[in-house]
């Protein structure tokens, strides 16, 4: 039986990538999805995770690959963790780091190589910091060095995988393009404060314009 991929996937541009590849090679995906309540678009974000579904099997799922059922859960259902929230502490008083790398590090403690699609304009955290990994049946992702001895580094980060580790959104798009499922990448969504087109405003349609992707904003 084919070992299972558990990949946080939001409907987003990085995890729909990265579910994509992961198909393509024949792969069996277990996506998670986590519900924050307080998001306007969540719903738009689960609906269109089933529409993506559907195209990503469509165009690879010939190839053997499988998309199991979506985990959803709570974010309020994770359980608070004191060591994992006085780590998330301390590196966020070293640089900006996002709420949400809290409650994911506090998954990772039970969800086993789960994957999380950090693109490489957001991965100098790490840089100097990661080994590669080379999987001749789910393609390169990086992880936190073992020999890493930075030990809220490692609460926060060790036991994720990070796939995309060394792209942009510009080269996910120029490999989508090369391999003709750009179609299916223009119908991920990222906007958080909206669910017909894109705000503008929040902190995805920014980091989409930073990113040079600011066309998608205008779709």
């Amino acid at each position: 039986m084919k070992e299972v991929q558990n990949v946080l996937w939001t409907s987003g541009w990085d995890s729909t990538f990265r579910v994509l590849k992961l198909i393509e090679k024949g792969a069996v995906v277990q996506p998670i999805y986590v519900l924050h309540e307080k998001r306007f678009s969540r719903f738009k974000e689960l609906e269109t995770i089933k529409l993506l579904t559907k195209e990503i099997l469509d165009k690879y799922g010939a190839n053997g690959g499988k998309i199991l059922d979506l985990i959803v859960i709570n974010q309020k259902d994770i359980k608070f963790n004191l060591a994992q929230k006085l780590s998330y502490k301390v590196l966020k008083k070293r640089r900006h780091l996002g709420s949400q790398y809290y409650w994911l590090s506090c998954l990772a403690l039970k969800i086993d190589n789960l994957e999380l699609s950090v693109h490489s304009k957001d991965f100098s955290f790490f840089k100097g910091k990661t080994v590669l990994v080379n999987d001749e049946k789910i393609g390169k992702y990086a992880i936190l060095d073992p020999a890493v001895k930075d030990r809220f580094l490692k609460r926060i980060f060790g036991k994720m995988r990070f796939p995309i580790y060394n792209l942009t959104k510009t080269d996910m798009k120029d490999i989508a393009e090369k391999e003709d499922f750009i179609d299916v990448m223009h119908k991920t969504w990222f906007c958080h404060d909206s669910d017909i087109k894109p705000c503008k405003k929040c902190t995805p349609c920014k980091q989409i314009v930073r990113d040079g992707m600011g066309y998608r904003l205008d779709e």
